[in-house]
């Protein structure tokens, strides 16, 4: 689990071009699947999408 820092958009893939799902507020608790260089697929309120990492703090 980790929290968000900052408002961050949830993307339906890993680019930055990609579709904007919802945009996820700061201080949001995501459920993390994967992380690569760059970006992270998380879980956050019953949607699954990906979040720049750098956009995410431990919890």
């Amino acid at each position: 689990m980790r929290i968000t820092n900052t408002n961050v958009n949830l993307r339906a893939s890993g680019v930055s071009g990609a579709r904007i799902l919802k945009v996820i507020p700061k201080n949001t608790l995501v459920e993390v699947y994967t992380c690569g260089p760059k970006w992270c697929k998380v879980k956050t309120q019953q949607r699954v999408g990906w979040l720049v990492g750098s956009a995410l703090s431990r919890y």
